[in-house]
């Protein structure tokens, strides 16, 4: 079965919960919900573009990442807004916001679970450990000044995260 997401491309792949729930992203920044028969069950219009794969918790979560476009960064345009570079999100199995956390840069990576942190990496070289049930920031840091991360991390058995960055240094926790 088929269904369709009317508007954007879609960058990311879908997931899918324990209950068969596909969820899939566009690059207008909406999130589908969709049964395995094409049956829409959901959408959920979040902020900006979204070029990253959603990541399931086990909390029954859904984390997505969103980046800000240049079309809302046009001056003078009427869609015109003062807005933050990147936004990490948490929907409950019905779309809905649980919590939102703002950080300094886009974000292309897929978010990575560990226990209770969730990572992401921004394009500003900044990688963020949040909470995964509040969205609170544990810690950031930026391994190398300068240099992007765009890939997803990796995080091994005992929580050590790898990231790579666009200088191709490597960087562990």
């Amino acid at each position: 079965q088929t269904s369709s997401t009317e508007y954007g491309w879609i960058f990311s792949s879908p997931v899918v919960d324990n209950n068969g729930t596909i969820y899939v992203a566009n690059g207008v920044g909406t999130l589908y919900a969709v049964s395995t028969s094409g049956a829409l069950k959901w959408t959920k219009m979040l902020y900006g573009v979204i070029t990253s794969t959603p990541a399931l918790g086990a909390n029954d979560y859904i984390y997505v990442c969103s980046s800000y476009s240049d079309d809302f960064a046009t001056p003078g345009s009427s869609n015109f807004q003062v807005a933050p570079p990147g936004i990490v999100y948490a929907l409950n199995l019905n779309g809905d916001v649980v919590w939102r956390h703002e950080v300094n840069g886009k974000l292309s990576s897929s978010p990575a679970l560990y226990g209770s942190k969730l990572y992401v990496g921004t394009e500003r070289g900044t990688l963020y450990a949040l909470d995964a049930l509040t969205g609170l920031e544990q810690w950031q840091r930026t391994p190398q000044a300068g240099s992007s991360i765009v890939a997803s991390v990796a995080i091994d058995s005992d929580g050590n995260v790898y990231l790579t960055s666009s200088y191709n240094h490597k960087y562990s926790s």
